[in-house]
């Protein structure tokens, strides 16, 4: 594969890549641009593109610049949509129409018959015609577009998007037609996403040296576009009716032509690369434009001071939607007894610290514990004692630290949630009291039991659960209290908590909208230089869909059938000769179009 291949190959991945980030956030303009750039780069297509008003002499211009006839002298009645011309194997000419398969007229056809089949240039998006002797090298391709004075919105948009691809612009104006607003406009417009576009200022044998010179008419054009912001990279004056024309810029026009098709696979190289970084920041502005407008939207609803503190919006809107559905005393029970549950189950009861004491209080707990030999009872009495005392001691701090504080939290944490915390509520759930005494764990010591280490592990589970059980049932009191207090919240505090609630969740949505698009504005920055695996799969799949919609494309053209079209052709007369008829009325409309198709099979 040469090194030009290879380049080609990793753009069209990387072009893949782009485009799957741009359906991540249906940015449907860089879509669209995007799937006409894959089939260029695809075609290895690089393209000289000509645009300017009808009267600006285009096809004139591509004849004489690249020295052979490759456009027709008489206009195309499609002229209003693109012309595509480049080298091929054979002659042909193929006509892409909306909505239907190609048709393509090969060997030694008949451009006239061509026209004749392209009058109705609403239906013709573009025609693409193969010339065999000519000189333009292989992969070089001269675009000729519709005029920029069409009125017609899809012509349009055609030309801007074809001639957002192509690798070399040229703008044609008609002498008497330069200084207009339009062609101040389109190209300004044009050099956004092209920078190689080139002025050319045709029939200036029009010009009447005695009116003005010619070199102040040059500084008015320079200076009218400068002050428009057009920059092209140059502007040229020519002539085709007077080659000889002193001021006449053909020769150098031709020079810049001729050097970009020697050169075309550099140029192509370059060219592409630039598109994809251009369909790369328009996609940024798009993404940022999306996050201007939506912050828009919602300006009435979230202030500037409000998004710099979105956080604390966001947790009081989870706040009053949780309080608009703990106001059902029923719910607040099932929510304060589901966290009570959860709290109680992670905590962790019985350390190593603990398990060792109460492993050296059940040993105490054995009717055949003794300590020492004389006095032995009393000593015995004294450790079981001092073992009882540490245990109740350590139990203690690991309630305090592992349920307690948490547990009073919650409390709080459940009456604000409903809104009925106050200062006089906190201090009472701070001032209550929660000891279990040593009887709960003397209580789980099974008589009898020997020690090992699996009754050691049975009675430190024991009194786990216990403890667990007992904390439940010391706060099913203040939890039925509480529920009670809720059944008699005043209609009135329901209507302001649902009106708080609707308040917050316009806010937390205006919110979440900007930090969805603000996250596609990171992600695509980040991937597109640093794809992750998904999308280097999807890329993977857009390749191939790229490459079958090419083939699919090249598989549905079909030759011209004459027949056909006269057979069309002449059903098109008889329809319109009946709808102008008066007759008609009195024809049902399936009669009309059968009779139609009669005459046209006779």
């Amino acid at each position: 594969m040469s090194l030009f291949e290879e380049k080609m190959s990793q753009l069209i991945t990387n072009t893949s890549i782009a485009q799957t980030l741009f359906h991540s956030t249906k940015d449907e303009d860089r879509i669209n641009k995007t799937n006409l750039f894959a089939h260029k780069i695809i075609e290895r297509e690089f393209t000289i593109g000509f645009a300017g008003h009808f009267s600006a002499g285009k096809s004139s211009m591509i004849n004489a610049l690249t020295g052979e006839q490759l456009l027709p002298s008489s206009p195309i009645p499609t002229s209003a949509n693109i012309v595509k011309v480049h080298k091929a194997k054979e002659d042909f000419a193929i006509v892409y129409r909306k909505g239907l398969h190609p048709v393509k007229f090969s060997g030694d056809y008949d451009f006239e018959t061509v026209k004749n089949f392209c009058k109705d240039g609403e239906s013709i998006s573009q025609i693409e015609i193969g010339h065999k002797t000519s000189i333009l090298p292989e992969g070089v391709t001269v675009m000729d577009t519709p005029g920029v004075d069409s009125t017609d919105d899809a012509h349009r948009l055609s030309t801007e998007s074809a001639l957002h691809l192509a690798d070399i612009v040229f703008y044609m104006m008609d002498y008497n037609h330069v200084q207009s607003e339009l062609n101040f406009g389109f190209t300004k417009q044009l050099l956004k996403y092209n920078e190689n576009v080139y002025l050319i200022v045709n029939q200036i044998d029009k010009h009447r040296e005695l009116e003005l010179s010619f070199d102040d008419f040059k500084k008015s054009v320079h200076q009218s576009f400068l002050e428009w912001g057009v920059k092209p990279k140059n502007i040229f004056f020519t002539t085709l009716k007077q080659l000889d024309h002193p001021k006449n810029d053909l020769s150098e026009v031709k020079h810049i032509v001729m050097d970009s098709m020697k050169n075309w696979k550099e140029h192509l190289e370059i060219t592409t690369e630039r598109t994809l970084q251009k369909l790369k920041d328009e996609h940024v502005s798009y993404l940022e434009r999306e996050i201007d407008e939506c912050k828009n939207t919602f300006a009435d609803t979230l202030s500037d001071e409000e998004w710099q503190s979105k956080d604390e919006i966001l947790d009081e809107a989870n706040r009053y939607q949780k309080q608009s559905s703990l106001l059902d005393s029923k719910v607040w029970v099932q929510s304060f007894e589901a966290s009570r549950k959860t709290l109680l189950d992670n905590a962790t009861l019985v350390p190593y610290e603990l398990r060792d004491k109460l492993k050296q209080y059940l040993e105490a707990k054995q009717k055949n514990f003794k300590v020492g030999v004389l006095f032995s009872r009393k000593k015995t009495e004294e450790e079981r004692m001092l073992r009882t005392e540490s245990l109740t001691k350590e139990y203690s701090q690991v309630i305090q630290s592992q349920i307690v504080g948490h547990l009073k939290a919650l409390m709080k944490q459940s009456l604000k949630d409903v809104g009925i915390l106050t200062d006089e509520e906190s201090i009472k759930i701070d001032e209550k009291q929660f000891n279990p005494s040593i009887q709960l764990i003397d209580d789980q010591v099974r008589e009898g039991a020997l020690l090992t280490a699996d009754s050691v592990l049975n009675f430190s589970n024991a009194v786990a659960d216990a403890t667990r059980k007992w904390f439940v049932q010391e706060t099913d009191q203040w939890k039925n209290q509480v529920s009670e207090q809720i059944k008699d919240i005043p209609e009135e505090q329901y209507g302001l908590a649902d009106t708080k609630l609707s308040e917050y969740q316009e806010k937390a949505l205006a919110i979440r909208s900007i930090e969805e698009l603000e996250q596609n504005l990171v992600k695509f920055k980040k991937e597109s230089s640093l794809p992750s695996k998904e999308t280097v799969a999807l890329a993977e799949k857009m390749k191939s869909q790229w490459k079958t919609e090419f083939r699919e494309k090249e598989e549905s053209i079909q030759p011209y059938d004459s027949t056909e079209f006269k057979e069309n052709e002449m059903e098109e007369l008889i329809l319109k000769d009946l709808v102008e008829s008066k007759a008609i009325d009195s024809f049902p409309i399936e009669q009309t179009i059968e009779r139609a198709n009669e005459v046209a099979n006779a």
